[in-house]
């Protein structure tokens, strides 16, 4: 790791303090661990196929820092060459697309990527959310979050990879997409984790991808002000159970996802339960193109307490065991 980055990291680790009085444990190194396991001459040749397409496909000038690539693709080889059988392998189906979320960045940063590695380039680079946690490990919006969780009722985002399987439409979807009331379409896509002891409680979690809330986009120039090309975009309250209490009285659910949402809260995304909710503009293409099988690998370096992805990941542990 860089100094800079390094004192970057520190800094950023204070703000969290600050909001939780319990500092993180430091960060791992990652440089030093792809650096030992370049000496396996197979592991080396895939760092350096990640290290290609992350330049081709100029990922540097996306919100993913090349550590979380490299981490990304090496564990999806491992599967694509049946390295290690992890739970639930058999839904990952889709081998040429890989979704990246790198929680070194913060929540104003773009840090989901989606690429197509056949093609070599991104299809999706935007915010993403991250899991609040509870009690006395809270993350803060406005800084790395520093708690990491596999317990169910955490409330906090699950590291490491996992498959995004089915895509549905619930029964009363408007609390998660209100835009499905006027245009059907997956709005969430469901999630298997694949690293026992480290995500494989995301399903029982109902830790899923989705969006959440929205204004009503109706006026032209509010669609063209956001970037909306779509003319049916709409809102409509009075035909949404979840935002119109018992006396018919119409209550907004949340936009923390919404481009106004973000915009009035400073460029930054809301915190979820643990789900991973994307800005509610972007998530048709995006939950189209990754559902039914697509890899997502979810990186933190941090170490805190209950944290250590380096430390439990049954990923990481074979790579180490084969680069000695």
């Amino acid at each position: 790791m860089r100094p800079a980055t390094f004192i970057l990291l520190c800094y950023l680790s204070l703000c969290c303090v600050q909001a939780h009085a319990q500092q993180a444990a430091g960060w791992y190194n990652t440089d030093s661990l792809l650096a030992r396991l370049s000496r396996n001459k197979q592991i080396n040749q895939v760092l350096h196929k990640a290290a290609d397409i992350y330049a081709h496909a100029h990922i540097d000038s996306a919100g993913i820092s090349i550590e979380a690539f490299k981490m990304a693709y090496l564990e999806k080889w491992m599967l694509d060459n049946k390295k290690l059988h992890l739970k639930a392998q058999e839904l990952y189906k889709r081998k040429h697309i890989i979704s990246v979320v790198d929680y070194t960045r913060l929540s104003n940063a773009r840090r989901f990527i989606t690429v197509d590695l056949l093609h070599r380039k991104i299809l999706y680079d935007t915010l993403v959310t991250q899991g609040y946690g509870t009690g006395d490990k809270r993350n803060d919006k406005y800084c790395l979050p520093i708690f990491f969780s596999n317990e169910i009722n955490s409330q906090c985002s699950s590291l490491g990879l996992v498959v995004a399987t089915k895509g549905t439409h619930p029964d009363n979807p408007c609390h998660l997409c209100k835009y499905t009331l006027i245009r059907k379409h997956d709005c969430v896509v469901v999630l298997e984790g694949l690293e026992k002891g480290v995500n494989d409680n995301i399903l029982a979690r109902d830790v899923v991808v989705h969006t959440t809330g929205s204004r009503n986009f109706a006026a032209d120039s509010t669609r063209r002000r956001l970037g909306i090309t779509d003319t049916l975009y709409r809102v409509v309250p009075e035909n949404c159970e979840c935002c119109t209490s018992a006396n018919g009285i119409v209550k907004g659910t949340s936009t923390y996802a919404s481009a106004c949402g973000i915009a009035e809260n400073g460029g930054y995304i809301g915190q979820s339960n643990g789900c991973l909710v994307l800005p509610e503009e972007q998530h048709i293409g995006i939950i189209n193109t990754i559902k039914n099988g697509s890899l997502i690998f979810i990186y933190s370096n941090v170490i805190s307490d209950g944290t250590n992805y380096f430390r439990d990941s049954p990923m990481v542990k074979k790579l180490v065991r084969m680069a000695r």
